[in-house]
């Protein structure tokens, strides 16, 4: 699972660049046969049997994949699936996590002190690891806020810090175009839905979740001119999804994705796991080669939980059991 890629190779960065992409590439095709989420569907109903394959997925569809992954993956043969949030591609939204990163680092002020409500950020915005520092801390407090909370605490930052947001993303923040994403579907990149406007489902009604994953689904299908089966959960955490949403999405698409890994339910197709991928090549390797998998049958085995990340992801938002 991938979201972003580096256009700089930047070591600082947590993004692959295009150098390390095409060494993951590489280190993939050389151990592992590179299978679509309908063949993961397949080998999952026992249908057809694979050894240790791989799926390739990258979520929201950002400029960065059509610039950087898109030409990679093209030359390897590989059928990646983006996940596409439809009204990022349309120019109706940026993302806030975006809007967020915008307001720290053109923010004026070296210290700066914000206080919203009962919680109060010490922000230290003098150096590149201070604004890095403090974008993580406000983007893990808003994390999990509703929607209408989030967005008054971005307002108010702004105003806090004298930051006025554009109404479009600058060009490292921004959307790859609907041109761009028929190319890469003619040349066999996958593609699937990632909701409209990238709302935690549980925090929105029961409505609004159909019309987040049926939007999105409908837009692309106008676009590219065929059905997409695909669906991931916007954010993708246990706090992200429930059993009213997981049966929605059952009725729209083939399959769906989350966005961490455990044993509990991974034969599920539509709660199927990830992992993460960054730059890092030795966590790389790790994942690839099973590593944290065994883990986390020695852990089912000695009888510990089995969810990496759970504590992290369920934040504080009340969640039915998948």
């Amino acid at each position: 699972m991938y979201h972003r890629f580096d256009g700089q190779s930047n070591s600082a960065s947590r993004l692959p660049d295009k150098k390390v992409l095409s060494r993951q590439v590489d280190l993939i095709r050389a151990h592992h046969p590179v299978i679509t989420p309908d063949d993961h569907l397949q080998i999952l109903t026992g249908a057809v049997e694979s050894r240790c394959p791989v799926v390739l997925t990258v979520d929201d569809g950002y400029a960065d994949f059509w610039e950087i992954a898109y030409p990679v993956f093209k030359e390897a043969g590989i059928p990646a699936m983006l996940f596409v949030t439809t009204g990022f591609v349309s120019g109706d939204i940026w993302f806030w996590w975006d809007r967020l990163r915008y307001l720290i680092e053109n923010a004026r002020h070296h210290g700066h002190t914000f206080a919203p409500g009962d919680v109060t950020f010490v922000l230290e915005l003098d150096s590149d690891q201070g604004r890095e520092k403090a974008w993580h801390e406000t983007a893990d407090y808003c994390r999990f806020l509703a929607d209408n909370d989030k967005e008054k605490f971005i307002s108010d930052l702004g105003t806090s810090l004298e930051v006025d947001v554009p109404s479009t993303p600058p060009v490292n923040m921004s959307a790859a175009t609907w041109d761009q994403i028929r190319q890469m579907d003619a040349d066999g990149m996958l593609f699937g839905a990632h909701t409209i406007n990238h709302p935690i489902l549980t925090r929105i009604s029961k409505d609004a979740v159909l019309a987040e994953m049926n939007g999105s689904k409908s837009r692309m299908e106008e676009e590219l001119g065929h059905e997409i089966e695909w669906f991931c959960y916007p954010q993708g955490g246990p706090a992200d999804y429930n059993r009213a949403i997981r049966a929605q999405a059952a009725e729209l698409f083939r399959g769906a994705y989350v966005a961490f890994m455990n044993l509990e339910n991974d034969g599920d197709p539509f709660t199927l796991p990830r992992y993460g991928a960054t730059r890092d090549l030795i966590a790389f390797r790790w994942a690839l080669c099973g590593a944290e998998y065994l883990v986390l049958r020695l852990r089912k085995l000695i009888g510990l939980r089995t969810g990496v990340g759970e504590a992290y992801w369920a934040g504080n938002a009340p969640r039915e059991s998948v």
